[in-house]
């Protein structure tokens, strides 16, 4: 089962931050966004924490700085940064996402559900969600809610490969094969009959 993630502003400093940004704070942020996206952790690391030495309340800096943390492998820092994004922007789905996919990385299912309940009381039609939502109750056995997670997921995203593939292997431990390989063959290119076989056998 796959997950999307973690997901990150093409352009931050957009106004989530209440308080009146310092002089150059967006200039670093896009700097440090550039840095990132190169894959210079390290470096948008140090410039995002220069961005919060002076704008400590910035929305965006505190996100992405959890998404460097979480790409480094510290998921309980990258937790402590997406709780306090999250104050300061409650609203905005992709910290709350971002929170739970480290609670999934974590192994800690449960916290990741109400993480991606919380995404999708505030974007109901977020199918990347769903998907998430329906693996983390997959992880926890419970693979009725989780084939409804998947269907929600298809009805926002018909054709979704995430969804498809999710949706075959729950259905695989409901012990609903003939309902798996419909499923599968929904799936483009549809899924190889030994594949479908080798998943019957994990």
């Amino acid at each position: 089962m796959s997950e999307r993630g973690p997901f990150t502003a093409d352009e931050p400093g957009q106004s989530r931050s209440p308080q009146e940004q310092p002089a150059g704070v967006e200039a670093d942020l896009h700097q440090a966004l550039a840095l990132h996206k190169q894959g210079r952790l390290d470096d948008a690391e140090s410039l995002y924490r220069v961005v919060l030495a002076s704008a400590p309340l910035n929305f965006d800096a505190l996100h992405l700085l959890g998404i460097v943390q979480y790409q480094k492998g510290r998921h309980e820092a990258a937790i402590a940064l997406f709780d306090r994004a999250i104050i300061v922007g409650p609203n905005d789905p992709f910290g709350h996402f971002n929170r739970a996919l480290a609670f999934d990385a974590l192994k800690r299912p449960e916290e990741a559900l109400l993480g991606w309940d919380r995404v999708l009381r505030i974007k109901p039609d977020y199918a990347e969600a769903h998907v998430n939502r329906g693996n983390a109750l997959a992880q926890l056995k419970h693979f009725e809610d989780a084939v409804l997670s998947y269907d929600r997921a298809l009805r926002f995203k018909p054709g979704f490969t995430d969804a498809l593939n999710s949706r075959g292997a729950a259905l695989v431990e409901l012990k609903r094969y003939n309902d798996a390989l419909a499923c599968w063959d929904r799936l483009n290119p549809p899924m190889s009959t030994q594949t479908a076989l080798s998943l019957w056998k994990c």
